[in-house]
């Protein structure tokens, strides 16, 4: 099954509504995790302007500043568990050892290790071995950059040490395989097609939620690395599911509302990215220190002298007042969250920070007037 849409908000509306109408066919099947509901074919999805990432659903209640820092701890090679976990109080329970994910993708993009001998020495000696770890977004975007018309550029995730053997053991084996990119002609210009393939997705969290974000920041930043504009998106899911006990489509359908990209207001979007230099710099610089301080209370930020200065855009007109509002909801200071929220500068991020911020307002108020304690530990859904 092959659908195209403008955006994410254009496919989630659209599938809902066709598994809920039975226009799109599903079965009952079973999972490690539960009961789904799977659509039987494989799913293609292509998206015409993946640059449109971000979801306008009230219902389905997107955690923007977990996609939004994830997206960036991926591009910058991490792997380490603390740094997801202040933006996502469940991701510890994915890791196997509560310090580091071993499928983490972006530490498998700019660190993917490859077996090497000591020089002059016999190579089938398994004591001379050792790993070194390559940036495979570096190696693609060369390749293409020398050879536009190169169809052998393949991003690998999926490996056979750390998943294939590891997948009764591991909690966490990589779902996204590997990532196929080609510079095409499109009406004259020259773009950057890329394809992500998938062995199984949860098509609300994962599909249409997280998946589509990290990705399409992987196609924006691979497009300015080859200095070519970002043409098309294909997301190729083997087994799209979606878990039973978690389906809820009553409370999806039709809240997609306002969509800001179909309307007529005036929006800051990417691409952002002026220099490929300067957002290789900002992108590890941001992932240490997401608030551009020198604040020692604010979590894994290093001491620093002063402000941290970005010369990249995206980070200090939407990236750091973003995670500044985040930190400023975990400290329960509404007043700056919304404050920081407001200087974001790309219409749609900004939208969603706000929206989910004034729902934990609420929540939070609510909870206040039923038990009276203003130090109530957050709930799940609150973090």
């Amino acid at each position: 099954m092959h659908l195209k849409f403008r955006n994410v908000n254009e496919a989630f509306d659209f599938i809902l509504k066709g598994v809920t109408d039975g226009s799109i066919p599903t079965i009952d099947s079973g999972s490690r995790n539960g009961d789904v509901v799977q659509i039987p074919e494989v799913l293609t999805i292509t998206y015409l302007r993946p640059w449109e990432r971000v979801l306008f659903n009230s219902g389905r209640d997107c955690n923007p500043f977990f996609h939004l820092y994830e997206a960036m701890w991926m591009l910058a090679g991490r792997e380490d568990v603390a740094s997801l976990e202040y933006f996502n109080s469940q991701m510890a329970q994915y890791s196997d050892d509560g310090k580091v994910f071993n499928g983490a993708y972006g530490n498998r993009w700019r660190n993917w290790k490859v077996p090497r001998w000591t020089q002059g020495h016999n190579m089938s000696d398994p004591d001379l071995l050792y790993w070194e770890g390559i940036d495979q977004l570096e190696v693609i975007a060369k390749n293409l950059t020398r050879d536009n018309n190169s169809r052998r550029e393949v991003l690998e995730m999926w490996s056979v040490h750390s998943d294939l053997l590891r997948n009764r053991s591991s909690k966490d084996v990589c779902c996204n395989l590997v990532v196929t990119f080609q510079i095409v002609d499109a009406f004259g210009a020259k773009k950057l097609d890329m394809s992500v393939f998938n062995r199984s997705n949860d098509t609300i969290w994962g599909l249409l939620g997280a998946n589509v974000v990290h990705f399409s920041f992987l196609h924006e930043w691979m497009a300015s690395m080859c200095g070519v504009k970002m043409g098309l998106y294909n997301q190729i899911s083997v087994n799209a599911h979606f878990y039973a006990d978690k389906f809820t489509p009553e409370k999806w359908i039709g809240d997609t509302t306002p969509d800001l990209y179909l309307d007529a207001l005036p929006i800051n979007l990417t691409p952002l990215i002026e220099d490929k230099n300067q957002w290789e710099r900002d992108v590890l610089t941001f992932c240490e220190n997401p608030y551009n301080s020198d604040n020692p209370e604010l979590p894994f930020t290093r001491s620093l002298s002063k402000k941290l200065l970005y010369d990249e855009p995206f980070f200090t007109k939407v990236a750091i007042p973003a995670c500044k509002a985040f930190h400023a909801h975990k400290n329960r200071k509404y007043e700056d969250a919304f404050r920081f929220a407001s200087t974001i500068e790309s219409t749609d991020w900004q939208f969603v920070c706000t929206e989910w911020l004034m729902k934990r307002e609420r929540w939070y108020k609510e909870r206040i007037r039923k038990s009276g304690n203003p130090y109530a530990k957050l709930s799940q859904q609150d973090q």
